[in-house]
């Protein structure tokens, strides 16, 4: 009996390992990869099988992601400019809000809207990070410039590095208004490759 088990057994890791060996064609020949394809459950032993790259579906038309992302990037602006008292401190602050708003997060609704989330990512963490150190510059730089004790010198520093943050902060935003077209066009990059389950049994996993 116990012969027969290890027989059954030894028959289901040679089938696992002919699935595998198998497995690009049938990946590459199947219409079906998608977003519902088979995920391989906990405990899993996951086995990357090379195969072709596929593309997601846009979740909206290119131009439109692309008006999203412009809308997103302006409007912020607009609506604290247009709902706040003209020449006080509350319009100062709103504005910086809005600016602030609207260039960090603008390009990145516009990708996301897309169908290219892996994008819109990349481009809101580097604007955030690169925008906090050079808001923080500049806040500083001004504190130093007040106090008569301090040196000159660095407050200029400061000030530059708030100046190269600002370039870079800008530079992202007209790159990913500029890629979103071609690059929600395209879609979202998936791999496709095989999992060999516990129980023997191959699946197909999609990560995107």
């Amino acid at each position: 009996m116990n012969t027969c088990s290890r027989s059954v057994h030894s028959l289901r890791i040679l089938l696992a390992m002919l699935g595998v060996v198998l497995g690009p064609a049938l990946v590459r020949g199947s219409p079906s990869v998608s977003d519902s394809a088979v995920v391989a459950p906990t405990g899993a032993t996951a086995v990357d099988a090379p195969a072709a790259p596929t593309y997601s579906r846009s979740s909206v038309p290119p131009v439109v992601a692309l008006g999203i992302g412009l809308a997103a990037t302006g409007v912020p602006t607009l609506l604290a400019y247009g709902l706040t008292e003209k020449d006080t401190q509350a319009e100062n602050i709103a504005l910086v809000v809005g600016i602030t708003a609207g260039v960090v997060a603008g390009p990145a609704v516009g990708l996301w809207s897309g169908g290219r989330g892996d994008l819109a990512r990349t481009g809101l963490l580097r604007r955030s990070v690169v925008g906090a150190v050079g808001l923080g510059a500049v806040a500083l730089a001004g504190a130093i410039s007040n106090d008569s004790t301090q040196d000159g010198t660095s407050s200029v520093a400061l000030v530059l590095l708030g100046v190269v943050s600002a370039a870079m902060v800008t530079g992202s935003v007209f790159h990913d208004l500029a890629i979103t077209p071609s690059a929600t066009a395209q879609g979202r990059r998936m791999s496709a490759g095989l999992v060999i389950r516990p129980d023997g049994v191959v699946a197909v996993n999609v990560r995107f």
